[in-house]
């Protein structure tokens, strides 16, 4: 029953935000990680937060790892490997842009102090 009821979230008019972080949480909990990966992939991904996209590649990860290499062409798990591999390119953007905003910063600091004449603080 629990596996329908998660079949049936990304099928469901709710918010889309929030769907993604019920489905999202269950897979980062190990419960029933394949249907909430089946569900997950019915949402559109351009609705979906980024704030936890590191634990959840890690929990698709960990699952995939898991799966006997015997299942590994099926369906199910090219969608799992497709999850972890838009997660894991979205945390690597998320990242750039986290080290460039710090090198930005670094640089405006880095005028401010040469400005006022400290230029060897940096």
């Amino acid at each position: 029953m629990r596996r329908s009821a998660i079949a049936a979230l990304g099928r469901f008019p709710a918010t889309k935000a929030e769907t993604y972080a019920a489905l999202s949480g269950l897979i980062v909990k190990d419960i029933d990680p394949d249907a909430a990966i089946a569900s997950l992939t019915l949402l559109k991904r351009d609705a979906w937060p980024r704030d936890n996209f590191e634990p959840l590649a890690q929990a698709v990860t960990a699952h995939a790892a898991n799966v006997p290499v015997t299942q590994r062409d099926t369906p199910e798990f090219a969608a799992m490997l497709d999850l972890g591999g838009f997660c894991g390119k979205g945390l690597a953007r998320i990242r750039r842009r986290d080290v460039a905003g710090e090198t930005q910063e670094h640089r405006s600091a880095a005028l401010h102090y040469q400005s006022r004449g400290i230029a060897d603080a940096f």
